[in-house]
């Protein structure tokens, strides 16, 4: 069951997902680690073995594993909608993610909190691009920070189209601004 849990939760955190985020997780009882006899290292080993998942350093001396972008593609697409017809247990994740996201933020200064916070803001387009995400890609912008900056116009692309004019204008003029 953890193994399934972490598949399912790596289709959408695509990001960062390390061992604290696991163990963050699995406070929030997004993943069930009910089995005693089952440690972490296990259940990594099996995600690596059997399902494209890819162990790499983080240069803090820990790691971050990732599902190759296929394979959550394939996860979102075919085992969320089967898990989640509501979407309630995709937004619990995802608000899960940005509550997380706010602790490192916190603990981290510089260009390191501002990758942070670029990598918040492609989770907050997941759970809400139209508000939320809008919102907070403006909030962004309005910092003037130039690690920010580099980012935002690449976490926003794929949501553009789908705005209305106005705000399509808006984003393209503000990118244009930027570069």
């Amino acid at each position: 069951q953890p193994v399934f849990d972490i598949l399912v939760c790596m289709g959408y955190v695509t990001r960062r997902f390390d061992e604290r985020l696991l163990r963050f997780l699995i406070d929030e009882k997004l993943i069930r680690l009910d089995e005693p006899d089952i440690s972490v290292k296990d259940i990594l080993e099996n995600l690596e073995k059997y399902f494209f998942v890819k162990r790499r350093s983080d240069g803090e001396s820990g790691y971050i594993l990732q599902l190759h972008d296929e394979m959550a593609r394939l996860v979102r697409m075919y085992v969320w909608p089967y898990l989640d017809n509501s979407g309630e247990k995709k937004q619990t994740l995802l608000r899960a993610v940005d509550q997380y996201y706010d602790q490192l933020i916190s603990k981290h200064t510089g260009e390191e909190a501002d990758i942070l916070r670029a990598e918040k803001l492609y989770y907050a387009l997941q759970r809400d691009w139209k508000e939320e995400g809008k919102r907070f890609w403006f909030e962004l912008v309005e910092l003037g920070n130039e690690n920010i900056n580099k980012l935002l116009p690449g976490e926003i692309k794929d949501y553009i189209e789908s705005y209305d004019s106005e705000i399509q204008y808006a984003i393209n003029r503000t990118i244009a601004k930027i570069e």
